[in-house]
């Protein structure tokens, strides 16, 4: 989103939000999101179960949508700022964050995961860290700190032996009935595709045509 094009968002913040989603229980965000932004969105949305956040700050020469500040970067700070306008976000049972350009990912580090993990009580699924700053080993640690926490979380790890196969895969196991977690993981890969967003738009697009 250009910033010349920005939906007057400086004033629609200082207003309460006339239209909030209260029986929302999941939410998709992808693209260069401020953090203000973001928390205008999630106001209201208070039963709130399923939250992905790709938070996308493509270089200069490609956008003039920059981040304003370290706020708007991905990470506690943001997160923290979502829940000072929405508390009952503590109660998400499912969250997948990711930001595919470097730029995007400074702050989303180990501790930033470990964080999660403690504040986060109820979280059974936290998607996959292939778009995070984090090396290998440091996936690893945080892997094993969430099991030794919470026994019945899971990542997208978890399942990408099972979602092999592509789209086609995908349609038969919505058909299926499997968990939708499990759907889920399929939209989020475990391993780096070329073009994230576009393969993740096109598995999306093909959910909405079986639902």
């Amino acid at each position: 989103m250009d910033k010349d094009v920005d939906l007057a968002l400086a004033n629609s913040m200082g207003e309460s939000r006339r239209h909030p989603l209260p029986h929302l229980r999941e939410l998709h965000l992808v693209g260069p999101l401020s953090c203000d932004y973001a928390r205008y969105i999630l106001t209201g949305c208070n039963n709130l179960r399923s939250l992905t956040l790709g938070v996308e700050w493509l270089d200069s020469a490609f956008s003039n949508a920059l981040p304003a500040s370290r706020r708007d970067l991905l990470g506690r700070e943001y997160l923290e700022e979502l829940r000072g306008v929405n508390p009952n976000l503590i109660k998400l049972s499912e969250l997948r964050l990711f930001a595919q350009y470097s730029r995007g990912r400074t702050r989303l580090d180990k501790e930033f995961a470990l964080y999660i993990l403690a504040a986060f009580k109820d979280l059974r699924h936290f998607g996959n860290f292939v778009f995070w700053k984090m090396t290998q080993p440091e996936k690893q640690a945080v892997f094993a700190e969430a099991r030794k926490a919470n026994r019945d979380i899971t990542f997208d790890e978890d399942y990408s032996e099972k979602w092999s196969g592509g789209s086609s895969n995908f349609r038969k196991h919505i058909r299926d009935g499997y968990p939708y977690h499990e759907r889920m993981c399929l939209l989020m890969p475990a391993r780096s595709p070329f073009h994230y967003v576009d393969e993740v738009r096109g598995r999306l697009f093909i959910r909405a045509w079986l639902l």
